[in-house]
């Protein structure tokens, strides 16, 4: 919050990356959020603690009538659901696999001057892309030119993030080493609604 407080008294634009670990196991909420102690209320617990400690930051760009207006809120998780903390019907799998369970997870933008009026609150389960987009679309949306010489591995997304488009990556490769001798997929290959996995 300072250094929001900070940026926004000298007049620059700011650029906040919040890492929060709660959320991965072991799961150590308050004792009075633990419920009774199974590792889904644990996880539950997690959650409200994660709630309660991003609310003063969203409750401050809501209530700041030039920051509300100019800041592009994104949280996304990196993996489906530990087995046993929830669940992630109706795919398959979870976190540590390669199946939909396991690699889907939910992202949610909010920009009240930024996105869309028309597509706030909306749900876009059309378009698929990778934490990989995230770093040319976020650019280009902020309107930071990019040298030539700078190769980005992603896409960019931005039109989708702001609710203008719906567009669906052409085709993605993802490689995992994790579970190589066991026999579920360490390959899949996705393009548009079709994912092949393979084990080998």
């Amino acid at each position: 919050m300072k250094f929001i407080k900070a940026a926004e008294q000298a007049g620059k634009p700011f650029y906040v990356n919040l890492w929060l670990d709660d959320v991965h196991s072991p799961f150590f909420p308050a004792a009075e959020l633990r419920g009774n102690e199974s590792k889904k209320d644990r996880y539950h617990g997690v959650l409200l603690e994660m709630d309660s400690q991003l609310a003063p930051l969203f409750d401050y760009i809501r209530n700041n009538e030039s920051l509300r207006e100019n800041t592009l809120l994104v949280l996304l998780s990196d993996n489906g659901p530990e087995s046993g903390a929830s669940s992630p019907l109706p795919f398959r799998g979870g976190k540590g696999t390669l199946y939909e369970g396991g690699t889907r997870s939910p992202l949610i933008v909010w920009g009240n001057g930024i996105v869309a009026a028309d597509k706030r609150g909306s749900r876009n389960t059309a378009s698929v892309f990778q934490s990989i987009d995230l770093v040319r679309s976020l650019l280009r949306i902020a309107g930071v030119e990019v040298s030539d010489e700078m190769i980005f591995d992603g896409e960019d997304f931005s039109e989708v993030l702001l609710g203008k488009a719906f567009t669906v990556s052409h085709f993605y490769l993802v490689h995992s080493q994790r579970f190589v001798h066991q026999l579920i997929p360490t390959r899949p290959f996705r393009q548009l609604e079709w994912t092949l996995t393979l084990t080998f």
